[in-house]
């Protein structure tokens, strides 16, 4: 059972993984308006993304708008196409697992599948943080996915009943520009108010 139980769950998160790599041949072919007012120096009020069950939330600024085609299994979609960057948040219940099962197993699997769909792949050991007071871990991983070079943080959050994986990516060459706003998003999930 157990055997089966996560074969299952990483045909599931490969399949996550994989529909939510369709954002970067959508803005391959979108033009985008890159002035100023899509930038980070442009201080804007945040506005709060409920998950479509309405348990769970980020903040984003209004740069960012509600997606629905980046994940079909994703609870929160979100993007902010002018800078090119993009979240989802993928919720498991832990009654999926088996009893007693830990967030460092369920990072440890996650990342063992995003480093076999990925090509080329690298990624930086997981490192226990906190989000909104919950244990979580985050890696960066990098590598090519349709022949765009990305790069993804994932930060995997455990709450009381639910594992979530708090995944975004840009492409490579943004990373650094964008991994302050992406932090910000991310350590903005928690339960909705």
């Amino acid at each position: 059972m157990k055997k089966h139980s996560t074969l299952f769950y990483s045909l599931l998160i490969i399949l996550c993984f994989i529909l939510g790599c369709s954002a970067f041949r959508k803005s391959r072919t979108t033009n985008y308006n890159f002035n100023s007012s899509n930038t980070s120096e442009k201080k804007s009020s945040a506005k709060v993304i409920k998950s479509t069950d309405g348990k769970f939330q980020v903040s984003v600024s209004d740069e960012w708008q509600t997606e629905t085609t980046l994940n079909k299994l994703a609870s929160i979609q979100v993007s902010n196409t002018g800078s090119e960057m993009y979240l989802i948040v993928i919720t498991e219940p832990k009654r999926d697992f088996p009893r007693g099962y830990k967030l460092s197993a369920f990072t440890n699997i996650v990342r063992d599948q995003m480093l076999k769909t990925v090509s080329d792949a690298e990624a930086t050991t997981p490192e226990s943080v906190s989000v909104s007071g919950n244990s979580a871990m985050r890696y960066e991983l990098s590598g090519t996915v349709n022949g765009i070079k990305a790069k993804y943080m994932n930060t995997t959050v455990e709450t009381k009943d639910h594992f979530h994986q708090v995944l975004c990516w840009t492409r490579d060459s943004k990373f650094s520009t964008n991994k302050p706003g992406l932090l910000e998003v991310i350590d903005s999930f928690k339960e909705a108010n």
